[in-house]
């Protein structure tokens, strides 16, 4: 009679199927106990300013788009929008108002007011800037009402989308120390 012989199993199955135990385990591990807020918080991991911005640290950062200087603040509105949105300045005894415009459908559509001055009370008041020279500053903004009525579905959600960039000069705003909300 003969007996069929047994095959050995290769160790290498065996090595590798443990380690993907170790490595599924690690991984729970780590991800699980991340998360539950036990234990010491993780040491501080920020090496030092001048070891990882090479003195730059105090540089300010300009923001990036296309510059529209006012008496008081620079802004500086998306790239994007060159071509295809107008920014006039006015100025009117201390207040100067940055009206915001684009074509749309043939079309003038006025998008939004950005109205910074010492006598300023049109529109959302977010908050004051203090300038050397001029005092306390109101900065408001007006936004223009849509009706979606008027305009195709892409039109209006387009004018929407252009509308909502007003926050990029608010956040401008709000980074400056002159700021108070």
């Amino acid at each position: 009679m003969k007996y069929a012989k047994k095959k050995k199993k290769s160790p290498l199955i065996w090595i590798l199927a443990v380690l993907a135990v170790i490595a599924l385990a690690a991984v729970l591990i780590l991800t699980l106990g991340a998360g539950s807020g036990e234990g010491n918080p993780p040491a501080e991991t920020t090496a030092a300013p001048a070891e990882t911005d090479f003195g730059l640290a105090d540089v300010p950062q300009v923001p990036e788009g296309i510059e529209m200087e006012t008496p008081y603040i620079t802004f500086y509105y998306p790239e994007e929008w060159e071509g295809r949105v107008e920014a006039e300045k006015v100025l009117n005894g201390s207040t100067c108002t940055l009206i915001f415009r684009t074509e749309m459908g043939g079309k003038t559509v006025e998008l939004f007011r950005m109205i910074l001055g010492r006598d300023a009370a049109e529109g959302y008041l977010h908050g004051t800037l203090a300038d050397p020279a001029a005092g306390t500053i109101n900065v408001y903004s007006v936004m223009n009402t849509l009706n979606p009525a008027d305009w195709s579905d892409a039109d209006f959600d387009t004018l929407c989308t252009m509308q909502e960039r007003v926050n990029d000069l608010i956040g401008q705003l709000t980074e400056d120390p002159r700021f108070t909300k």
